[in-house]
């Protein structure tokens, strides 16, 4: 009788599951390859089943105690989900236990509703494989009478055991992300006075965030001094925001009715309409022959390519012009500047060298080096090496 009843009770459950059950296999906890990314917030990835009568999939969050959460139900044709509350719910978990980390489960639901088997606990499915950020020391509250605030980013490897971090991004409360940068010393420059939080979260091997950033708060009370970058900055009283070809900095503002007789430092001179506003500004100036690959070229002088990845200031071609005297006239278009020419082996601190030769000034002695490729090209005893500038190569 016991028998007959245990047969009939299997039969009874065979019927109830659908032909082809996507959850009759052995390895059912393993199947979902459950894993996580975190690159535009946090998303969870798994494996489809296979079988009929699979209505779709259930995903959960759960913490270390086993505490669990759905995050969302979606169709058996939908791989991955984006949890919006992941930092939330990480940062709440981080207030409230030592260990904060949360896992993501997924199981998979019947056409009649029936839940399977749920996915196993796993670092690949959790915050674990997520980096760090800390920044150490605190930064002060108040800071004023410096030009730029110094915060020192650490970033920490993933709890797993995963490749350690290098980089971190970092932004103000209210502004965008910037572009991954290597963990370390950052220093911020052309604030405006006021109050700031900065953000800054690890970036890990893979790309995955920090989903709690570590934050700094600050006041900050100095209007930025001259030389100083004015990118997103005011400038302090006297000085005009000046666009140079390495950026905007503050310079002081000269002619006009409003500046007086001001003076120029030494390296500068006074351009008229230079400033954001239209304000005449001291600007940075490199002299004839001097490198301007960061300065504008003084009044009267253009700025022309030397052939070789390098800018110098140079006289302007022209009908009058004919740059006679181991001079030549490179560059292209409005570009093209009288240049001295120095021969190979020759100086070429302020000077182009001639064709086939390209200026090693990476030492205290430039040099005229010729130019070679990876087939060769030089003398017994050289070398054909990256210059490191513009794609050449020379012997050495």
């Amino acid at each position: 009788m016991m028998r007959r009843l245990v047969v009939g009770m299997l039969v009874l459950t065979a019927a109830c599951l659908p032909r082809d059950n996507p959850f009759d296999r052995a390895d059912i906890e393993d199947a979902y390859a459950v894993r996580i990314s975190a690159q535009d917030g946090l998303t969870v990835h798994f494996s489809p089943l296979s079988g009929a009568g699979l209505k779709g999939y259930r995903i959960y969050r759960e913490d270390h105690a086993g505490n669990r959460r759905l995050v969302s139900e979606v169709p058996a044709d939908v791989h991955s989900v984006k949890d919006e509350d992941a930092p939330a719910a990480l940062a709440l978990a981080e207030q409230q236990s030592s260990d904060a980390t949360l896992y993501y489960r997924v199981a998979g639901v019947t056409s009649a509703g029936d839940e399977g088997p749920i996915s196993r606990r796993s670092d690949e499915a959790s915050t674990r494989i997520l980096p760090d950020t800390v920044i150490d020391p605190a930064v002060p509250e108040y800071i004023t009478g410096v030009s730029g605030v110094a915060v020192v980013v650490n970033v920490s490897p993933p709890k797993s055991g995963g490749e350690s971090a290098r980089h971190f991004r970092y932004r103000f409360v209210g502004g965008e992300w910037g572009e991954p940068i290597l963990a370390g010393p950052l220093v911020l420059t052309g604030l405006r006075d006021g109050r700031y939080t900065l953000e800054a979260a690890a970036v890990g091997a893979q790309g995955d965030l920090d989903l709690t950033p570590a934050t700094a708060s600050f006041t900050y009370d100095f209007n930025v001094p001259e030389g100083t970058s004015c990118v997103t900055a005011v400038c302090s009283e006297g000085l005009a925001c000046v666009e140079e070809p390495v950026g905007r900095f503050c310079r002081r503002v000269c002619g006009g009715a409003d500046a007086g007789s001001v003076e120029c430092p030494v390296g500068t001179e006074c351009r008229a309409n230079s400033g954001a506003e239209g304000e005449g500004a001291c600007v940075v100036v490199a002299a004839l022959h001097e490198a301007c690959h960061d300065r504008l070229c003084a009044t009267g002088l253009i700025c022309t390519d030397a052939g070789d990845g390098r800018s110098l200031c140079g006289d302007p071609c022209g009908d009058g012009n004919t740059c006679t005297g181991g001079r030549a006239c490179l560059g292209t278009g409005e570009a093209r500047g009288c240049l001295p020419q120095a021969a190979p082996l020759a100086s070429c601190a302020n000077a182009a060298c001639t064709a086939g030769h390209a200026c090693e000034d990476f030492g205290d002695d430039p040099t005229c080096r010729r130019i070679c490729d990876s087939q060769g090209g030089c003398e017994v005893g050289e070398l054909c090496q990256d210059l490191g500038r513009a794609d050449l190569k020379i012997c050495r």
